[in-house]
């Protein structure tokens, strides 16, 4: 019996940690060290930047990023801040999202979260060549309360041309009617290209040229506004980037005063229990970081982190 019982735990904490790399502790820690330097770091959204009529996705929005310079310049801007902007991509398990954006309400940190209208099953697409559905449950009414009382911004994460079986006609329309059932519950006036599968011919949803009538801003992917700096956790285990280059610590030591930058991140990778990843394994901040979350020592983390010009 006490073996089928560790047998049992030992399958349920296989199936909690799937698809997690990082335990929580770790974007926790990033969170909390952004509340604790609240005088000299400003949270911003996309709905923050000096848009005016600047619907230039193609040149990246030129106008918006001199508009910036020009507030920095004109003192309307706190040129002694830095500015960061957290993106979370929502490509599977939104459950897990909800508990880093119930963290940053806490914390009074908005953050920008891309999702689906409806999630694809890459895998039966893959098999069968037919679409397929998986699923995607989106607590609606919380996100409204906050973007409605808390500033928080959501987002289309276009998958269009996948449930269009990479047919662009029909990409464009299920495009167009995503954002329009998004819009029934939520505030929608950005969007970002899921990668997702590629057609045969190796194009994805961010190498299509999309129609948005100046109705959304396309702010990521392909396209996209403007930063001093940008870090992604995408492709994590793609062993051909280097291990050692992915600890989001040491891109936040590069802040600078008076520049903006982006921390993309996909939530379902921080989750506790995780499964630690072999690729990054071979690096030594990534060990060094599993270590003391298993030894309890996980307020650590994020205790030597220091801003340059702190």
């Amino acid at each position: 019996m006490n073996s089928k019982q560790k047998n049992v735990k030992s399958d349920d904490v296989e199936f909690a940690s799937r698809g997690s790399y990082f335990p929580y502790q770790y974007l926790l820690g990033l969170l909390e060290f952004l509340h604790r330097n609240k005088d000299l770091i400003e949270i911003i959204t996309y709905n923050d930047l000096p848009w005016g009529s600047d619907h230039d996705a193609k040149n990246f929005y030129n106008h918006e990023y001199n508009s910036w310079l020009t507030q920095l310049k004109n003192g309307k801007l706190n040129k002694n801040k830095t500015y960061i902007l957290l993106q979370h991509d929502v490509d599977r398990l939104p459950e897990r999202t909800m508990r880093v954006l119930e963290d940053e309400a806490k914390l009074d940190i908005p953050s920008n979260t891309m999702i689906f209208n409806k999630r694809v099953n890459r895998k039966h697409i893959r098999e069968t060549g037919e679409m397929a559905y998986a699923k995607y449950d989106i607590d609606f009414k919380r996100y409204r309360e906050l973007q409605n009382k808390q500033n928080f911004v959501f987002c289309y994460h276009c998958n269009a041309y996948e449930q269009a079986l990479f047919d662009m006609e029909k990409a464009q329309n299920i495009f167009n009617q995503d954002i329009n059932e998004l819009r029934e519950n939520l505030k929608i006036n950005y969007f970002s290209p899921h990668g997702g599968a590629p057609c045969p011919e190796g194009k994805s949803n961010s190498s299509q040229e999309w129609d948005t009538k100046d109705d959304v801003r396309w702010v990521h992917n392909g396209r996209g506004v403007r930063f001093h700096g940008n870090y992604s956790d995408g492709g994590l285990n793609n062993r051909s980037r280097d291990p050692n280059q992915r600890d989001l610590r040491d891109f936040v030591r590069t802040w600078q005063p008076g520049k903006r930058y982006r921390i993309l991140l996909h939530p379902q990778y921080y989750h506790s229990p995780y499964a630690p990843s072999e690729w990054l394994s071979t690096a030594t901040w990534y060990r060094k970081m599993t270590e003391q979350c298993a030894s309890s020592k996980a307020e650590l983390i994020w205790e030597n982190v220091e801003l340059s010009f702190k």
